[in-house]
């Protein structure tokens, strides 16, 4: 690095005049337990452990992480034992990946869908065609817990 001209040494001292390209942003994201990504379950949080995420990764929080249980979300990229990393944000877009919850408080990841004309319910997609064609959820209210922002493969 000292060739580089990243740092220097200048009468014993280490001299650093280029840290402006490092960025040292921070979030913290605690590891909650996992989200069925397949059938809707209760779940109950467990902070496992805590993390912090690099805000020039990640951006902005709040954040938390789960891990990803089932094969309904293949699809998109998601597949049983990935990390999932959630924004809390309860509004999504229509499209977006979120943790939601049924009227029964059990929850799953799915995408989300927007309303169906007819029935003005909610839509919840499975995204893993090979094994549930164009199955989906529908729930009166949407209550999202977060969007996905990022996934944390286990390979």
């Amino acid at each position: 690095m000292n060739e580089r001209g990243l740092l220097s040494y200048q009468g014993g001292r280490l001299v650093v005049d280029k840290m402006d390209k490092l960025r040292t942003g921070r979030q913290q994201a605690p590891l909650v337990g996992s989200v069925p990504c397949g059938e809707l379950t209760y779940e109950e949080e467990n902070v496992e452990c805590v993390t912090t995420l690099p805000t020039a990764i990640f951006g902005d929080g709040p954040f938390y992480i789960l891990h990803a249980s089932g094969d309904s979300m293949e699809d998109e990229g998601i597949e049983d034992g990935d990390l999932v990393v959630i924004r809390q944000e309860p509004d999504p877009k229509e499209g977006d990946l979120v943790i939601a919850l049924d009227e029964e408080n059990r929850n799953t990841l799915k995408k989300y869908g927007g309303k169906d004309r007819k029935t003005k319910k909610v839509i919840l997609e499975y995204c893993n065609k090979a094994v549930y064609g164009n199955k989906k959820i529908l729930v009166k209210h949407l209550v999202c817990q977060g969007v996905v922002s990022h996934i944390i493969k286990k390979r």
